[in-house]
């Protein structure tokens, strides 16, 4: 796994500019950054490799992961951005022209300064929002499903079905 996504890395290598684990401003916050594993600049293309080694796969289409990690290498001559996700010896990419790349820029502002304004009292939790939220298991809104859910499955025990309590014990 890892000696494929080097072998991915060392052939990119080969096209310009490259950066090992490059520190990439954040968009909505821009005191932070996040870690780049791999990135490389040719012609009008920034390519980004990040290595993922846990037992999910994560898809590279409209991760936004990587697109903000791009948006904090980006230069004014980036027209093409080619974003890479390596994970079990596999490389899934995707691309995206600078127009794209500007309108994500857009989304991710707008969503981060909603997320950053104290007037916003109407939290809205799903199982995609909320899987690797640090902070659920402290969000008033996401422990209200989880009642919700708990409320349901222990009304009737015999109703209770075992992917419910798979899905409501562990966060409990």
């Amino acid at each position: 796994e890892i000696d494929a996504y080097v072998e991915y890395c060392r052939e990119l290598s080969g096209k310009g500019m490259c950066i090992v684990e490059a520190k990439a401003q954040l968009i909505y916050s821009p005191k932070e950054t996040g870690t780049v594993d791999f990135a490389v600049y040719h012609d009008d293309v920034l390519e980004i490799v990040d290595l993922k080694t846990g037992r999910y796969k994560v898809p590279a289409k409209d991760n936004m992961q990587l697109a903000i990690y791009a948006l904090g290498l980006i230069k004014p001559s980036t027209y093409k951005i080619k974003m890479t996700i390596h994970h079990g010896g596999e490389a899934d990419t995707w691309v995206v022209d600078r127009d794209k790349m500007d309108e994500i820029a857009r989304h991710v502002r707008d969503r981060a300064k909603l997320a950053l304004d104290a007037t916003v009292e109407e939290l809205t939790p799903s199982s995609k929002a909320c899987h690797w939220c640090r902070a659920k298991n402290y969000c008033p809104a996401n422990t209200n499903t989880l009642f919700d859910d708990l409320t349901a499955a222990t009304s009737d025990m015999s109703l209770v079905r075992y992917d419910t309590m798979v899905n409501v014990l562990p966060n409990t």
